[in-house]
C-alpha cells in the first residue's frame, strides 16, 4: 500500500516509483484484508479459450495451470521445451502437426510396438525428447543426463486414467561386446513435470557405471524401447 492506503499489486509495485492515484510514496505493508478477499475468489485457467472450464482458488491456479489437460491444444514440444514450437492449433490437429513439423523427431512403431534408435547428444541437449507413435496411441519420450546418470520416462498424451495403464521397456546394448541391460516402468501422464517425474524416480534410470558400458565413441546409446499393456493374470 501506499501511504493513503492505495494497493497496487506486486508485479506493478516494482515498476513504480510512487502511488499512481495519490503520487505519495509505498510503504513496506500489505494490504492484508484485500489479500483475503482475493484468496476467496476463483479465476479462470489461462487455458480458458481452449476449452477448460475450470473455475480455481488464488493458491491453486498455477498448480492447475502446470497441468491442464487443454495444452494439449499447443504442441507438446512446446510444454517441454517453451523456445521448441510456438503453434497452437485445435486438439484434432495436434498429431498433424508434429508428424509434419516434427518428422525429424518422430518415431513410428512396428505392430508390436517395438522400436530400436540411438540416444545422441545427451550430454550437450538439457531433454533429449522425441514422439512416439503405437498405432492410435501417442507418448513422449524424454530422456535426461542428470548427475552422471541417465533418467528415461514415457508420457501418455491421452486420458490421464489411461496411462497407468501402460508400461515401457528400454533394453540398451553394450560396446563391443555381448549382452544388454533392460529396464521397464509405467507411463505417465501428460503434461507432466518431467523434472519432477525424474526427482522421483518414476521412470527408468541407467546409473552411470552401467552407462559407460553403453556409450559409443559417437556418444550415443543404442536403445531399443518397448510399449505395452501388461496382461493381469487373475
Amino acid at each position: 500500500m501506499c501511504v493513503s492506503g492505495h494497493s497496487v499489486c506486486k508485479t506493478c509495485r516494482h515498476k513504480l516509483k510512487k502511488c499512481q492515484l495519490c503520487t505519495k510514496n509505498f510503504t513496506k505493508y500489505r494490504n492484508l484484508v484485500l489479500e483475503k478477499i482475493i484468496g476467496k475468489l476463483k479465476f479462470p485457467c489461462k487455458y480458458e479459450d481452449m476449452g477448460c472450464t475450470g473455475l480455481f482458488s488464488l493458491d491453486r491456479l498455477a498448480s492447475h495451470q502446470s497441468n491442464c489437460s487443454r495444452q494439449a491444444n499447443r504442441c507438446p514440444f512446446k510444454v517441454l521445451d517453451t523456445s521448441m514450437c510456438t503453434w497452437e492449433g485445435s486438439e484434432d490437429s495436434v498429431v498433424d502437426h508434429m508428424k509434419t513439423s516434427h518428422s525429424d523427431i518422430c518415431f513410428i512403431m512396428n505392430q508390436a510396438g517395438k522400436y530400436k534408435t540411438r540416444i545422441c547428444d545427451i550430454v550437450k541437449v538439457p531433454l533429449w525428447c522425441r514422439a512416439v507413435f503405437k498405432q492410435d496411441d501417442v507418448f513422449l519420450w524424454c530422456t535426461k543426463l542428470k548427475e552422471s546418470h541417465l533418467y528415461s520416462c514415457i508420457l501418455y498424451l491421452g486420458e490421464k486414467e489411461e496411462a497407468s495403464s501402460f508400461m515401457f521397456k528400454m533394453t540398451f546394448y553394450k560396446v563391443g561386446k555381448t549382452g544388454s541391460y533392460t529396464a521397464s516402468h509405467r507411463t505417465c501422464p501428460y503434461p507432466n513435470n518431467v523434472d519432477r517425474v525424474f526427482k522421483n524416480w518414476d521412470c527408468v534410470i541407467l546409473y552411470h557405471d552401467l552407462m559407460k558400458q553403453c556409450v559409443d565413441a559417437d556418444k550415443c546409446l543404442r536403445v531399443r524401447i518397448e510399449i505395452f499393456r501388461p496382461v493381469h493374470q487373475s
